[in-house]
This record gives C-alpha cells, structure tokens and sequence, in this order.
C-alpha cells in the first residue's frame, strides 16, 4: 500500500494557480478545464509520490512539470505533506522563480 501525503497551498501558490487558470479558460474554456485536469493529476501524483520529481538545484525544493502546459510545480517534501510553493511558468526568469519561492519556503 502507497502511504498517502497530504497536499498544501502555499496562499501565493493557490494565487498563481487561480491566475494560469483564469488565463486558459480567457482563451478556451476548454483549454482552461484541460489545464485544471492536468495540474490535478500531478498534484494526485505528488500526494502519493512526492521523491518522484527531481530537486530544484541546490534546495529542499522540487519541481514537476504540467504537461503539455509550459507550467512547473514547485514543491517541498515536509514531514507527511506535500507543500506546493508555487505554480510557475516554465518562462520565468529564473532568478525571479528563485526569489519568490525563497520567499515562500517553509524551511529557510
């Protein structure tokens, strides 16, 4: 039997979620419930999962991608949580990706 994590917003992270949905559904609702799907399956994956995905450089932090959106999970591995710190757009400057989820990680 798979042990079950428990999956957290960080508030930003449900922020930038609400913000990449709202952006899809502008185009297609289609597209937009498409996008919702996918971030929920990985979402599903991490809460049974979480070492799957590869760390984030040199960091606690890991990240996973939405396929087929441009669009990364970062995440920490807390305890028996999964503590999503941001839903970020793989096109980010990353020195500003970097800065924000130092901002919202729970470790530092």
């Amino acid at each position: 039997m798979v042990s079950k994590f428990t999956v957290t917003f960080d508030p930003e992270a449900e922020q930038d979620l609400e913000d990449a949905l709202i952006w899809y559904m502008n185009i297609s609702e289609h597209l937009g419930r498409h996008f919702l799907t996918c971030v929920k399956e990985r979402l599903k994956d991490l809460s049974k999962f979480p070492k799957m995905f590869a760390k984030s450089g040199s960091t606690n932090i890991r990240k996973c991608n939405v396929s087929p959106f441009p669009y990364l999970i970062f995440y920490q591995e807390i305890g028996n949580m999964v503590y999503i710190l941001g839903i970020i757009h793989g096109y980010k400057n990353p020195i500003h990706v970097n800065t924000l989820l130092k901002n919202r990680n729970k470790s530092l």
